[in-house]
């Protein structure tokens, strides 16, 4: 199944990854699937709440819509809520791609006073093998786009993350604020992930958790510790279990208390005939009974595809495992998902929750939701010594284009003067520029169109 909103729902409820109350260890996936959030495949798709009076009703809440460029890459992306019997403008999402078809920026608007107003940019950099390096967030301060938040990460040779380090913007410059560890076998399973805090200027730990592998290569424990007292403080334990044919179906999960090993929880993992996951439960440890008791369990459906078709949640009151929710979702003949139903138990009855419908048909985003007249664009991107910023108007308009470096800091300005409707291209050149990611910034009226140029060696 290639929806990803889809796969956030599988990954969500099958819960592989154990919480553990702290941040968590964060693969490339993990980092491409949040460049991709807002990037699906349908073109439209409507939310619902359900109607908690009757219990029978759909309610229209939001609406998202998507176009698409020329390389059927996702170009906009729009949120709209349904208020007083109509679709009003919420978000819209604006993105930008550099080399190997790779996101490089993407510009968050927000629908006031009848105009789009850009309050939030992302850029996105790329080493040589299309891994990401680093990710700015700019937010809206004071009626400009400022820098906010920083990542950098980088990788060892095989592509793992050896250290993946957050910052945030202040007094003009970047400063550290919390920074992962990775450290890996010969064979690159990881070893080690710590937590790291910036303490003035110097790191600090805060939390390392310890992996290890059976001859196989299968996780069968991982030991997490805090930092008191200058050392590191065992704090809880994890143990795996697989069946013969390496299928995990089982963890423990202990407590260190009192310098002895103290139960905490289990998972019990049940496959079907297909492979697939059947039921996941969950027990927590008594200590007044000295037993494990049910807490929670999830059991899933599937079609023939392998496509998970329902889910029903239980959960552990008084004593027992009652309905919580069911979760019934539908795929039309190309197997694509089209629906997604949610139901909460409710005095003994299922009644409507949320819902999710896509439609894969073309809609015009234009007609459905107002924006800035304004088409803008570089070429060439990236280049060595000079590009062209290109854009019409419809109308006679206040225009201001300018060109700022990736810490905000202006290093040229094209134009400042009202122009008449038309086509405009200005020459921009890199002069004594250093390599690197720099943003033309085009305000046209209210409106502000925000995109990144590279400047290669």
């Amino acid at each position: 199944m290639h929806n990803k909103f889809l796969k956030g729902i599988t990954v969500a409820m099958l819960c592989f990854t154990i919480y553990s109350g702290m941040a968590q260890r964060i693969n490339q996936t993990e980092i491409n699937e949040g460049i991709d959030n807002y990037i699906g495949s349908y073109h439209e798709a409507f939310s619902y709440v359900g109607d908690y009076g009757s219990g029978q009703d759909w309610n229209q809440t939001t609406r998202r819509l998507v176009s698409y460029n020329v390389d059927n890459q996702v170009s906009e992306f729009y949120q709209q809520d349904y208020i007083a019997g109509k679709w009003e403008n919420n978000m819209k999402y604006e993105y930008s791609y550099g080399s190997k078809a790779k996101a490089s920026s993407v510009a968050i608007y927000t629908w006031f006073d009848e105009a789009w107003t850009l309050y939030i940019n992302k850029i996105y950099n790329y080493n040589v093998q299309g891994l990401l390096t680093e990710n700015i967030t700019q937010k809206l301060k004071n009626g400009t786009i400022t820098n906010n938040s920083r990542i950098n990460i980088t990788y060892n040779a095989f592509g793992n993350i050896l250290e993946y380090t957050q910052q945030l913007w202040g007094d003009n410059e970047w400063m550290n604020t919390q920074r992962y560890v990775y450290v890996y076998d010969d064979n690159q399973q990881m070893l080690s992930f710590t937590i790291q805090n910036m303490d003035y200027y110097d790191w600090k730990n805060n939390r390392v958790d310890n992996y290890k592998y059976d001859n196989s290569g299968r996780l069968t424990e991982k030991e997490s510790s805090v930092w008191q007292n200058d050392s590191w403080q065992i704090q809880s334990k994890e143990g795996y279990e697989y069946d013969k044919w390496n299928r995990q179906t089982g963890l423990w999960a202990y407590l260190w208390i009192d310098n002895n090993w103290i139960n905490d929880y289990r998972h019990i993992i049940t496959y079907n005939t297909q492979n697939l996951v059947q039921k996941f439960r969950i027990m927590k440890w008594s200590t007044e009974q000295l037993s494990f008791n049910d807490y929670s369990s999830t059991e899933y459906k599937y079609n023939s595809y392998s496509n998970i078709t329902e889910t029903l949640s239980k959960l552990n009151q008084n004593g027992e495992l009652t309905n919580q929710f069911i979760s019934k979702l539908n795929y039309d003949e190309e197997g694509r998902f089209v629906n997604y139903e949610k139901f909460k138990w409710q005095a003994n009855n299922w009644v409507n929750d949320i819902k999710f419908q896509y439609n894969y048909a073309f809609v015009s985003v234009d007609e459905l939701s107002p924006r800035p007249n304004i088409s803008s664009m570089s070429f060439p991107n990236p280049f060595a010594e000079s590009t062209t910023i290109s854009f019409k108007l419809d109308k006679q308009s206040p225009v201001f284009l300018r060109v700022f470096d990736v810490s905000g800091n202006e290093v040229a300005v094209l134009e400042t003067n009202t122009l008449q409707a038309g086509d405009y291209n200005y020459p921009f050149s890199a002069n004594d520029l250093r390599s690197g990611t720099y943003f033309y910034q085009l305000t046209v009226g209210n409106n502000v169109v925000y995109k990144p140029i590279t400047i290669i060696d």
